[in-house]
């Protein structure tokens, strides 16, 4: 499916898997508000990218959105160990 296909559609949520670059940017691209989910059990709908914005700044294909906090989610993140 293409963002031509569907020129009323404004917003788009995804999860689960990672979400391919080249299909991110054609929906940014298209100024449709594409939000990718971090979902897991650990931090359950408390993540989020705004590949919009993304596209916006001018994002690049090296890059992808840093995920945010939702809203008054509280967030804690432990620095990886050395092993």
């Amino acid at each position: 499916m293409e963002p031509r296909q569907l020129p009323s559609l404004k917003v788009i949520f995804t999860w689960g898997e990672k979400l391919p670059h080249r299909t991110a940017e054609a929906w940014a691209n298209a100024k449709v508000r594409l939000i990718d989910l971090l979902i897991s059990t650990e931090c359950w709908l408390s993540l989020y990218a705004d590949w919009g914005e993304w596209a916006r700044r001018g994002g690049s294909k090296e890059e992808r959105p840093a995920f945010r906090a939702v809203k008054e989610a509280t967030v804690r993140v432990q620095p990886a160990e050395d092993e």
